[in-house]
């Protein structure tokens, strides 16, 4: 089992950039917000804070946000979650008010987190007891888990439809290493997608610019497969796969326009491709 490293346990440098208007008045208990047109949150794991960066300036403000254990963060429609990396929770910031909300606890300690483009809901994987589960951001409650095994990394889709749940490792997961889940994220329906021609350790995705084209991550050696490599599939109707693209490594990505940034660490080469 690999372990849940994000980041360093010192400081995680995260994308949780946000512009919002600062108008709205805190509570008692909370400092007043900074007022800044952007900034940068960062989860301090060893401070067990988020602290806040003035973008304009790229200087720390003296405002701190208590949350436990902090790791990865994620951040959509005004609301930021702070993955907690020792406590079954999650921690729910509002962006506008830069005020943490609820401490939300969930089923289990998460491997992972997303959340839904409104920012209305929080999703986490927790992989030890195979838990998939939803959080109201508005009331910090949880739904009860979907289980789905080894559940290890989350892909949101760009509307919040589907969901798409990695396992690790693939070899625990029936019925072969060559799976993922989709998670229909209002019934809660969760379907499974096997192919063994195209899926190869297959450990993240990243979503198109719609909801029915989603780019496969398979982390091949890296993983204990054969081969990595990027594969489309095509959810208008059953799954559907493209042809394999091989790449060095593949187990993180970024989607800029029509460019694809694929990331890992090759084990060896595949056939035909040269390092640049």
């Amino acid at each position: 089992m690999r372990q849940n490293s994000y980041l360093s346990r010192f400081w995680v440098a995260v994308l949780a950039l946000t512009v919002a208007g600062c108008g709205s008045s805190s509570t008692s208990n909370q400092p007043k917000p900074t007022g800044l047109k952007k900034r940068v949150l960062l989860s301090n794991q060893a401070s067990n804070t988020v602290n806040l960066l003035d973008a304009q300036k790229d200087t720390f403000t003296t405002k701190n946000l208590g949350a436990s254990s902090p790791t990865k963060l994620v951040t959509a429609g005004g609301t930021t979650l702070a993955m907690d990396n020792v406590t079954s929770q999650i921690t729910i910031i509002d962006d506008p008010t830069e005020a943490v909300t609820f401490a939300a606890p969930i089923a289990d300690v998460p491997f992972d987190i997303a959340i839904t483009p409104d920012g209305k809901t929080a999703w986490a994987a927790m992989r030890n007891f195979g838990f998939v589960q939803s959080v109201n951001t508005a009331t910090g409650i949880a739904n009860p888990v979907l289980r789905i095994s080894n559940a290890r990394r989350l892909a949101m889709s760009p509307k919040g439809t589907k969901l798409l749940v990695f396992p690790d490792p693939q070899a625990q997961v029936a019925p072969n290493t060559s799976t993922f889940f989709v998670v229909d994220t209002a019934s809660g329906a969760v379907t499974t997608v096997t192919d063994a021609t195209h899926l190869d350790q297959p450990v993240n995705a990243v979503f198109g610019a719609n909801e029915t084209q989603a780019f496969i991550l398979n982390c091949g050696p890296e993983c204990g497969g054969t081969t990595a490599s990027v594969v489309s599939v095509d959810f208008s109707a059953a799954p559907a796969f493209s042809a394999n693209i091989a790449v060095f490594g593949a187990t993180t990505g970024l989607i800029n326009g029509t460019n694809l940034y694929v990331a890992g660490t090759a084990t060896t080469p595949p056939a035909g491709l040269k390092p640049v």
